[in-house]
């Protein structure tokens, strides 16, 4: 069962995540609906990912099979998907929509936070 990164909370991005999510894609539903939309579109095994450029925008893209985006460009990775049917199958059958909803229950926010930090 997932849980979430933190117990009996939300699992809200800080504040900083939130803006940069603010900033790059207007709002945390577009966030996760562009996510989502992502998913759906990776036709069989891949990876959905949020990634930061280096001129400091941040946007999502997915990749097939076992490639990430550091394999064709000038990025760091602040968020990786697995939407590989082995990832979700078990528990969620076909149901990549369900499985990738759920991932924003046990994101662990801190990650993205740290190399935001880093890089601002």
């Amino acid at each position: 069962m997932l849980r979430p990164y933190k117990p009996f909370s939300t699992n809200e991005p800080p504040t900083l995540v939130r803006n940069i999510i603010d900033r790059d894609f207007g709002n945390f539903n577009n966030f996760k609906n562009q996510i989502l939309e992502t998913a759906k579109k990776r036709f069989g095994s891949g990876w959905v990912w949020w990634i930061l450029n280096p001129d400091g925008t941040t946007e999502i893209v997915q990749t097939p099979y076992q490639d990430n985006p550091l394999m064709y460009r000038d990025c760091k990775i602040l968020l990786g998907i697995d939407v590989w049917e082995h990832a979700y199958y078990l528990k969620y059958q076909a149901k990549r929509e369900k499985y990738v909803n759920n991932i924003f229950n046990v994101i662990n926010w801190n990650y993205p936070n740290r190399i935001l930090i880093e890089n601002n």
